[in-house]
């Protein structure tokens, strides 16, 4: 499994409806980049309060892929 995957299946168990979500994958110096694309009204329940839940997230991630440095963004 990819780190792209594993933040797939994430966002498509913690939202109801997933499909209006994309993650976009690249590299850029040894980095790995996953852009999260998602209206505003999705935005909120990805990133939670104080952004607890894009922290997890995050963590998640990171821990599965501990030789790889992962930056995971949300965007508009």
């Amino acid at each position: 499994m990819s780190p792209q995957q594993i933040l797939e299946f994430l966002l498509q168990n913690i939202l109801e409806d997933a499909s209006k979500v994309s993650v976009a994958a690249r590299e850029e110096n040894e980095v790995s980049l996953l852009d999260i694309t998602a209206p505003d009204e999705v935005k909120g329940r990805i990133i939670g309060k104080a952004g607890r839940i894009i922290k997890a997230i995050r963590t998640i991630v990171s821990i599965s892929f501990p030789q790889q440095r992962i930056i995971i963004k949300v965007i508009d």
